[in-house]
């Protein structure tokens, strides 16, 4: 079943495995369901498809969001900026003085989830930069409320991260910080 949900939204199922793809047939939410208990979750706006039984409800499920420190170097996010694929030894970078995004040449296949949270966490450094981990850390979490607000689950911005993060002993921290936050963000 192809289905367009034209803004974030929630939804429930009993299914066993739930799984959404986009429109490439890539993987965006996935839930085992072993118990057959009702699995309630949200997708943002945009395109899917499911051989799921789906039900829209009233309301999207809320999770918490953490409270960012005062940005260190605040900017002006732009309207609009622009995104290259090239070879980049940082994975993502971004310019924020001409607005352009820069993702290293292996993410022109990820899931939209990845490149949404890895957008999300380079915009991040209009608020906060030069503070090396500090900096990085504010980002993930930007990028983790962001995700949140458009309609993401906790369980989609912790893949992102693991998706998108190496497992040298920084990295490792960040992407436990993170899944520390999600496992506590649920409020029903």
């Amino acid at each position: 079943m192809r289905f367009f949900v034209n803004k974030k939204s929630g939804f429930i199922s009993k299914d066993k495995n739930i799984v959404i793809n986009d429109l490439n047939g890539n993987i965006f939410y996935f839930k085992l369901n072993n118990e057959g208990k009702i699995i309630y979750f949200n997708l943002p706006e945009g395109e899917y498809t499911t051989n799921n039984n789906l039900q829209k409800v009233t309301e999207p499920r809320k999770f918490k969001i953490k409270i960012l420190p005062s940005p260190n170097r605040p900017k002006k996010l732009p309207k609009e900026f622009k995104i290259f694929f090239t070879e980049n030894p940082n994975k993502c970078s971004v310019d924020n003085v001409n607005h352009i995004i820069y993702f290293d040449n292996s993410f022109k296949d990820a899931p939209q989830f990845v490149m949404d949270y890895i957008k999300l966490h380079e915009l991040g450094h209009y608020f906060y930069s030069g503070q090396g981990q500090l900096s990085e850390k504010n980002c993930d979490q930007f990028a983790y409320n962001e995700m949140i607000k458009l309609g993401y689950n906790p369980s989609q911005v912790v893949a992102a991260i693991n998706y998108s993060l190496s497992d040298r002993k920084e990295a490792v921290k960040r992407k436990n910080n993170l899944y520390t936050q999600a496992k506590k963000s649920f409020l029903v």
